[in-house]
């Protein structure tokens, strides 16, 4: 613990004087998380050995030549550990309030020109696995399908008539893909941050809108929908909407896969129920062509 101590110190620049104390995370999350209290108060957040964490360092450092939204940078990163400061009044903060953080956010982005984002376009690590792979998932993942969405087949021929290559056109950018309440965060300033970069992807952001529809009830859904297709500044709204809509899809039926496989399946129920109650209708809609 020493040597990790004094380790710790020299990245933030500390002096041998200063007191160090380690206290684990108090909320569940997928990486290994920690507060660094200095001579006993809160002052740092350490994320160790993040399942994405060479994605979040190539975030962090396009985000330090474009900020194109609030974020906490980090006081030092490196392969393994990631160090910011901790903000103590911090707080989630409801996407359905902040529809306008995240279309200024998308609207800034679109405004950078294509050489600004070539290092990721050509990076494997940036390519949407998720939709990407969706069919082998499905395959692979049948049972679990099942618990939530028992036609598999409707999926696939949903799929196979939203092709990727059909919505290439739309413009593309670094998009979070986790935008939600635990990472949209607000001070007592109302300043909003957005935080955590495990899942950016280079692609279109209709991606990244398929997440904070899953944090809205079933009768917002489409004003949240339309509202953001109106004031975002790409042109085809229709081949948007379609792109939307399909994202929402392969979002909740791999959301539901993976909560059943961090949980397992009675654990994951409640959110299946909550799923099931909130998106029905709409997947619906979507996916036999009611929309």
């Amino acid at each position: 613990m020493k040597t990790q101590e004094s380790i710790l110190k020299k990245r933030l620049g500390l002096s041998d004087k200063d007191k160090l104390k380690l206290k684990a995370f108090g909320r569940q999350t997928r990486n290994t998380n920690y507060v660094l209290e200095l001579n006993g108060v809160p002052s740092y957040f350490l994320k160790v050995n993040s399942e994405g964490i060479e994605k979040e360092n190539k975030m962090y450092d396009f985000l330090g030549q474009h900020p194109v939204f609030p974020t906490l940078m980090p006081l030092y990163k490196d392969k393994r550990i990631i160090i910011l400061p901790f903000i103590h009044d911090l707080r989630d903060a409801e996407v359905r309030s902040n529809l306008g953080f995240i279309l200024k956010y998308h609207n800034k982005s679109l405004t950078l020109n294509n050489g600004e984002f070539e290092s990721y376009r050509k990076n494997k690590l940036f390519e949407n696995h998720y939709v990407k792979k969706f069919v082998d998932r499905l395959n692979r993942h049948n049972d679990l399908v099942r618990n939530f969405w028992e036609d598999i087949e409707a999926l696939k021929k949903f799929y196979s008539e939203n092709p990727q290559h059909e919505f290439d056109s739309l413009p593309k950018i670094l998009v979070h893909g986790d935008i939600q309440h635990k990472n949209l965060q607000k001070d007592s300033k109302e300043n909003v941050y957005l935080l955590d970069f495990e899942d950016v992807y280079f692609d279109s952001p209709s991606w990244d809108l398929s997440r904070p529809l899953m944090d809205l009830e079933s009768n917002e859904l489409d004003d949240y929908k339309e509202d953001y297709i109106k004031r975002v500044k790409i042109q085809n709204k229709s081949l948007l909407r379609k792109a939307i809509d399909r994202d929402f899809v392969i979002r909740v039926i791999t959301d539901s896969i993976g909560r059943q496989q961090r949980f397992g399946i009675k654990k994951a129920k409640p959110y299946l129920d909550m799923y099931r109650e909130r998106y029905t209708k709409k997947l619906e809609e979507i996916i036999y062509g009611g929309s």
